[in-house]
């Protein structure tokens, strides 16, 4: 049965009964197996739970006073058990004092049935509670199917945003991968010379040839590898250490020429920051490489002479603290709570899938760390996160951009 379905609500139910009466059980066995229902019996609280501990049934009647293990006590454990806990309890009872019916409801029973009984009310409170019991398994399928597909939906478009991450900063890659290709093409076109001209030099110099090519090889390794770390959705590693310093500026490096082609400047400021974080290289090279993402986009949609984006290393206490600011349009008041949830865009950039600030926000956090985006930018908008520094990592002096 899909979940599209409702399922059979009247008919075929698992029922137990608990009581210490035989009169009462053969009773109500009786009557419920000609409604069609599969019935159990149980003559103790004790025996009831450990029948439900090997089939848990759709419902159950439960005798209020039994020697032992009362009714009260039994639908006090099966609510503290998660697995149980939404088993609807009937409970039936020869009191019709008030305290008993509220207590009854307070255990976790869904209704109440006094002695003697009659049977078409007893089989109408069945039936409702069936029906109750079925559609809220029915709905529990549904949100479960839903949460299925939204979590699916959410990877899609966190993966369309990794790929969107990888367009800007391509032109840096080539860059990256440009310098050891025309070294190896020199090195092998000079093989290749010696060989048209049948005039092969001392093996030394070969294997000096062979031995750069194989370098050239082995960094354009390294970034496709770097680049596909980038590329890739990756768990937090809570022991792993990262080079603040070093890493912003490799960032840098890549989306330089990205932001040239737009006429944007980009300034880094290093005002004494931890050197390091306890944070994955790769995630902080995404935090970065997300936050120049949306200031490059939301600098591609104005015209001015001087686009600037700023990124600021500082100390916060022990803790690092990062600033990106640009000088675009900033971020409209009606955007501002809403700037970190997920698929909420701002309108102001294409192809936005309104998962990159989530994300991020969300990776931070694993590190306990946090973002905010400031609310005192003269112009433009300024995002500013902290991430815990390495205990023994002292602040580096260096000042530069």
């Amino acid at each position: 049965m899909s979940t599209g379905e409702i399922p059979d609500l009247l008919t075929g139910a698992l029922i137990l009964i608990v009581d210490d009466e035989p009169a009462n059980l053969q009773l109500l066995a009786d009557l419920l197996k000609r409604r069609g229902h599969a019935v159990r019996v149980a003559p103790s609280g004790q025996l009831a739970l450990n029948y439900i501990s090997r089939q848990k049934p759709d419902l159950i009647l439960l005798d209020l006073n039994m020697p032992g293990m009362d009714g009260y006590e039994v639908c006090r454990r099966l609510k503290d058990n998660p697995d149980w806990t939404m088993i609807p309890v009937i409970f039936i009872s020869a009191s019709d004092e008030e305290q008993n019916i509220v207590q009854s409801f307070v255990a976790g029973g869904v209704d109440y049935v006094t002695k003697p009984f009659h049977s078409a009310e007893v089989e109408a409170r069945v039936e409702t509670h069936l029906k109750l019991y079925r559609y809220q398994q029915h709905l529990e399928a549904l949100v479960q199917e839903k949460v299925r597909e939204a979590a699916t939906a959410i990877e899609r478009a966190a993966a369309v945003q990794r790929v969107g991450m990888m367009g800007v900063i391509s032109t840096g890659i080539a860059h990256e991968i440009n310098q050891p290709l025309n070294a190896l093409k020199m090195r092998a076109d000079s093989l290749l010379y010696w060989e048209n001209q049948r005039n092969l030099p001392p093996v030394q110099e070969i294997m000096q040839d062979v031995r750069a090519i194989s370098q050239c090889a082995g960094q354009i390794s390294e970034i496709i590898q770097h680049m596909r770390s980038l590329a890739r959705d990756q768990k937090p590693d809570r022991s792993a250490v990262c080079e603040v310093v070093a890493t912003t500026r490799n960032i840098l490096q890549l989306v330089e020429y990205r932001l040239a082609r737009q006429h944007i400047v980009a300034q880094l400021e290093i005002r004494n920051p931890p050197s390091q974080v306890m944070m994955a290289t790769v995630h902080l090279e995404q935090i970065l490489i997300n936050l120049l993402i949306n200031a490059y986009e939301a600098l591609g949609r104005i015209d001015r002479p001087c686009k600037q984006i700023k990124i600021r290393l500082s100390a916060a206490g022990s803790d690092l603290l990062l600033e990106v600011a640009d000088n675009g349009p900033g971020i409209r008041p009606a955007d501002r709570e809403k700037i970190f949830e997920p698929f909420h865009t701002t309108g102001l950039t294409e192809n936005n899938t309104g998962l990159g600030l989530p994300i991020i926000k969300s990776m931070i956090e694993l590190y306990d760390g946090k973002i905010w985006l400031a609310d005192d930018a003269a112009e433009g908008a300024r995002f500013l996160v902290q991430i815990p520094a390495v205990e023994s990592a002292g602040p580096r002096e260096d000042k530069g951009h």
